[in-house]
């Protein structure tokens, strides 16, 4: 799966079709840095992690694709502000791991400015 198509599918907000794409053990970090409320263990499974990524993208939410450590990641904007970058791993069908920053003070290099 590309990153592109993760988009898609993100921007149509169906938890069903997500979890459809994701490895059955797929495993999602979470960083909120103690500022934010997210998972602070590691989560585990198709179904879990889709419901998590999905409640990100709400109706105003703007969703780019941007490099993120040197690779394709995702980030999620609602009036410029940046809410979460998303950086996925997996092969061609299957994402299997998600990394997912939340962490407020992180995400202030990704704002940007509303045109």
């Amino acid at each position: 799966m590309t990153v592109d198509e993760l988009v898609d599918l993100l921007a149509r907000r169906d938890v069903e079709v997500l979890a459809a794409v994701l490895d059955p053990d797929v495993v999602l970090v979470s960083d909120g840095g103690g500022l934010v409320v997210t998972p602070l263990r590691p989560v585990r499974g198709a179904d879990a992690v889709a419901r998590i990524v999905s409640a990100l993208v709400t109706m105003d939410s703007v969703l780019t694709v941007e490099p993120v450590n040197g690779r394709p990641g995702v980030v999620v904007r609602a009036g410029g502000v940046a809410r979460a970058v998303i950086l996925v791993e997996g092969g061609s069908a299957q994402v299997t791991r998600i990394w997912l920053v939340l962490n407020p003070d992180k995400l202030v290099r990704w704002h940007r400015a509303q045109d």
